[in-house]
């Protein structure tokens, strides 16, 4: 869908009748209050994560914020990765993934994933082979967790899962987001699922002069909202400024966890300047109702998240995550004795992986 400077996320900061009979300066001091009014509920950079540059997988590049050794969490974020396969054959050939919403976000080409299911009939591994031209942008978000035996015993699954870049002549590097997102302690036993969102499917929406691209993964944006995919969900909205000093101004939920990741180029917040490969974590006082982003460069990529807060106790060793430490332990437990849902897990290898 395109729109021509959409009221929800274009709105000016101040609007005067053109038949008012105001003077100058009666004219200038509702130009101030209106200013400061929309300055005191905009939110404001609290905490900025830069990453650093780790190699993962076979050979690639993974540019981690939350889930590092500086903010381990973000209630209800657990994990952002930005990986770079920056070179043939790098790649994620097999890795876990435990009790939460994955969304995975190629930029670029193509990442494969593997479905197989053991003969037990015990889920230990769900994907998908998302399809893309060059001119496309698959967004494939993913929901692995747990499955419940029955309403006396908890069956629990681990997905172990491969992300395979496909190599195209001629074409970018391939490089991608990932993103855990807690799930609620009730839903922390559904059966595990998945969803393939084409890039054709995805709404965006255009400003009046092309210097804005809006792409609305989940969440609400310029008039349109998208329900988010999964229990667990959040909003996610890629936003391409396409010219330096383009202005997007776009609402929150008050109260709601929110960042901005910044894949190229530099922002600036409320005068605040951030750089590429930094996620922004934004203040989320009740009062603060949206938040103004500004491109200090030509073709500046970002993405922006925002989820309700759980403020419920995460036990959490490596890709596992639960509620408590006992229930973290009979986890790793069933899992090491390849028991009540992980039967096979540990030799379970990827088709597409090798591991």
């Amino acid at each position: 869908m395109e729109c021509v400077a959409p009221r929800l996320c274009f709105r000016p900061l101040l609007q005067l009748d053109s038949i008012s009979t105001y003077t100058m300066t009666e004219r200038g001091l509702s130009a101030t209050q209106a200013q400061e009014d929309f300055e005191a509920t905009s939110r404001h950079a609290v905490r900025v994560v830069k990453a650093l540059a780790t190699p993962e997988g076979s050979g690639a590049t993974v540019w981690r914020t939350i889930g590092g050794p500086e903010l381990e969490n973000l209630d209800p974020f657990l994990m952002l990765d930005h990986f770079v396969a920056d070179h043939h054959g790098a790649a994620f050939p097999g890795d876990y993934a435990r009790d939460d919403p994955i969304y995975v976000h190629p930029q670029t080409q193509a990442f494969r994933s593997p479905s197989q299911r053991t003969s037990n009939g015990h889920l230990h591994a769900t994907g998908f082979i998302p399809t893309r031209g060059l001119n496309g942008e698959p967004w494939d978000i993913v929901c692995w967790g747990c499955t419940m035996d029955d309403c006396r015993s908890w069956r629990q699954v681990i997905i172990k899962h491969a992300e395979m870049p496909v190599y195209q002549e001629g074409a970018d590097v391939p490089i991608g987001l990932q993103l855990w997102v807690n799930l609620p302690s009730q839903y922390k036993m559904n059966a595990p699922s998945y969803k393939d969102i084409k890039s054709e499917t995805i709404p965006t929406v255009f400003r009046e002069h092309g210097d804005i691209e809006i792409r609305i993964i989940s969440g609400a944006s310029c008039g349109t909202s998208v329900a988010p995919p999964s229990i667990g969900g959040c909003w996610y909205i890629h936003i391409k400024f396409h010219k330096r000093r383009s202005v997007f101004n776009q609402e929150l939920p008050p109260g709601w966890t929110g960042f901005v990741y910044i894949l190229r180029g530099s922002l600036s917040i409320h005068s605040e300047i951030f750089s590429s490969h930094t996620a922004v974590i934004l203040s989320s006082d009740p009062k603060e109702n949206h938040v103004s982003l500004s491109a200090r460069e030509d073709e500046t990529d970002v993405v922006l998240f925002a989820a309700e807060p759980l403020n419920q106790p995460i036990a959490r060793f490596g890709p596992f995550v639960m509620n408590t430490k006992e229930e973290l332990q009979k986890a790793l437990l069933d899992y090491r004795m390849e028991i009540n849902g992980f039967e096979n897990a540990r030799k379970w290898k990827s088709s597409i992986g090798g591991r």
